[in-house]
């Protein structure tokens, strides 16, 4: 199975975030077990970062084919929701309450909005010059 630089770019950065968001997994994060363990932190933490309804559920493996189904805006909705669910945890709380402490600027710590379009769409850079790394959020 051919796997594309995307799909392993996410599966690398997932299985990061999820290896410290509770419950803490015991299974090794591979190429698609990421899809199943992010199933099931997302049913228990989807309600705090984000609205509506979780966009995959685990289904005794069948979450694999529908993650790959979804569209790219779904994708990055759930890794946006990792990542959310990521800042929350009390390590990272206590990492940006004492560098604030230590005289970094809380706003080290925001993404800044670069634009927006006609249609409600805006645009965050997530402050990496050398990535570069933008992602969309309507």
């Amino acid at each position: 199975m051919h796997t594309s630089f995307p799909s392993l770019l996410q599966s690398s950065s997932s299985s990061r975030l999820l290896k410290a968001i509770p419950p803490i997994t015991r299974i090794a994060l591979g190429q698609s077990t990421w899809i199943t363990v992010s199933c099931r932190k997302l049913k228990d933490w989807w309600h705090w970062v984000a609205d509506g309804e979780v966009p995959i559920m685990a289904s005794h493996g069948e979450e694999v084919e529908a993650y790959q189904a979804l569209e790219p805006r779904t994708r990055v909705l759930i890794l946006k929701a990792l990542c959310d669910i990521r800042v929350e945890q009390e390590d990272i709380r206590n990492y940006i309450d004492d560098s604030i402490k230590h005289g970094i600027h809380p706003s080290a710590f925001c993404s800044e909005r670069i634009g927006g379009d006609s249609h409600g769409t805006s645009y965050w850079y997530e402050g990496d010059p050398i990535m570069a790394i933008a992602y969309i959020v309507k």
